[in-house]
């Protein structure tokens, strides 16, 4: 298992998983760990740090052997701003998490 980051990390990465599994996690006030998401191929996360510019609310860590593609905030958000589709797909993650979260 690998750490990708850690919950109040200043995450500036949007992650999408090829292959293998990525586990979120947050770690509640009173000291609990849940998990809040398993993130499976063609699922991206990392969107609300990048979009808010701020710290991350979870902890990523890879499961399996897990292959990513990873994109830095600013080739991100060139990526949002040149494809308009890229700004519905993770508006559509975005909400789709909300609702069963």
């Amino acid at each position: 298992m690998h750490w990708l980051y850690q919950q109040g990390d200043s995450s500036t990465n949007l992650y999408l998983v090829q292959s293998g599994l990525v586990r979120l996690t947050q770690v509640m006030p009173e000291g609990d760990e849940v998990l809040v998401q398993l993130v499976g191929p063609g699922e991206v996360f990392g969107y609300s740090s990048l979009v808010l510019n701020c710290p991350s609310s979870t902890s990523a860590q890879t499961v399996q052997r897990t292959r990513l593609m990873q994109w830095e905030r600013i080739r991100a958000l060139e990526l949002i701003q040149s494809i308009p589709r890229t700004t519905f797909n993770l508006f559509r993650i975005a909400v789709r998490d909300v609702v069963y979260f």
